[in-house]
């Protein structure tokens, strides 16, 4: 749908853009969350829809005052993590489960993401391979995950099995 506006809008085609943007008011605007920081709301509700278009069973804790990270790198880090998430989801025919968790913990930025799967993940050279097909341009959205906690002096754990993959993110505030 953003393809489409965009084209109206790089076409000069303004008053579709406008039709398309009144009929999907309420796709654009709908928060499933309010965290009270909107950079994190907007990419949960963002990801959430996702999830919801393929009915995956989404769980949420959430207990945060403070991100304590640039919004571009909080984007970046969870659009990464929920796609393999929701990716990793999609494949299997069990259960289809995502559980996210970010809190302040004192000083501590504390973010979980857990998923179901069907596989354990490969892992070279500390490095998780992606199973695509077509496997250039692809494989490195973990890689830019451990790029920003590693900016941030945090901490990056993973923990997988065939039934499940968990990454833990723990960041020091300021």
């Amino acid at each position: 749908m953003m393809d489409y506006i965009e084209e109206c809008i790089g076409t000069g085609n303004f008053s579709e853009a406008q039709k398309i943007i009144k009929k999907s008011r309420n796709k654009f605007s709908e928060r499933y969350y309010w965290t009270g920081i909107t950079v994190l709301d907007n990419v949960i509700s963002i990801e959430k829809r996702k999830m919801d278009n393929m009915n995956i069973e989404f769980h949420i804790e959430t207990d945060v005052t403070d991100i304590v990270m640039e919004d571009i790198d909080i984007i970046i880090l969870l659009e990464n993590l929920f796609d393999n998430a929701i990716e990793a989801v999609e494949k299997c025919a069990n259960k289809k489960e995502i559980k996210f968790s970010i809190k302040n913990i004192n000083s501590m930025l504390v973010l979980k993401l857990w998923n179901s799967s069907c596989k354990k993940p490969k892992v070279k050279k500390e490095r998780f391979v992606t199973d695509k097909h077509d496997s250039k341009g692809h494989g490195w959205g973990l890689e830019s995950v451990k790029y920003i906690v590693k900016k941030y002096d945090g901490i990056i754990e993973f923990e997988y099995t065939e039934m499940f993959f968990q990454t833990v993110i723990m960041i020091e505030g300021e």
